[in-house]
C-alpha cells in the first residue's frame, strides 16, 4: 500500500537534490547520485502500486455490482419456485467471483511483498 503522500515526498526530495547538484563536489556529488537513482526507482515504484491500486479497485467495483446483481436475481426468485438449475448457475457465479477476489488479493499481496522486498535490496548503505 502506497502511504498517502509518498509520491509528493519523492518528488520534492528529487528537486530538491537536482537543484543542489554541483559536479566538482566529488564524492558529495557521488552520494547524490546515488541517491537520486533510488528516489527514482521509488517514484517509479510507487506510481506503479498506484496504478495496480486503481486498477484492482476497479476489478473489485466491478465484483461488487456482480454480486449485488446476483443478490437482486435470488430476491426476484419465487421462493417456492423450483427452478434449481438458475440457483445452480447464480451459485456457480458467486463461486468465480470469489475465486477471483481471492487471485486478485493474493496478486496484490505477492506485489507488494517484492515490492517492499526489493526496496529494502536497493536502499542506500551508511
Amino acid at each position: 500500500m502506497v502511504e498517502p503522500g509518498a509520491l509528493e515526498r519523492v518528488n520534492s526530495e528529487v528537486q530538491a537534490l537536482e537543484a543542489q547538484a554541483n559536479p566538482n563536489e566529488g564524492e558529495v556529488s557521488e552520494a547524490r547520485i546515488r541517491r537520486l537513482a533510488l528516489l527514482k526507482r521509488e517514484r517509479r515504484a510507487i506510481i506503479d502500486r498506484e496504478r495496480r491500486r486503481d486498477a484492482t479497485s476497479e476489478r473489485l467495483d466491478s465484483c461488487l455490482l456482480a454480486l449485488r446483481n446476483l443478490n437482486l436475481d435470488l430476491i426476484r426468485m419465487e421462493p417456492g419456485a423450483r427452478n434449481y438449475q438458475h440457483v445452480t448457475t447464480l451459485v456457480e457465479h458467486a463461486q468465480q467471483l470469489a475465486r477471483d477476489l481471492d487471485g486478485i488479493v493474493a496478486a496484490e499481496n505477492e506485489v507488494g511483498r517484492r515490492t517492499l522486498g526489493t526496496a529494502a535490496h536497493t536502499a542506500p548503505r551508511a
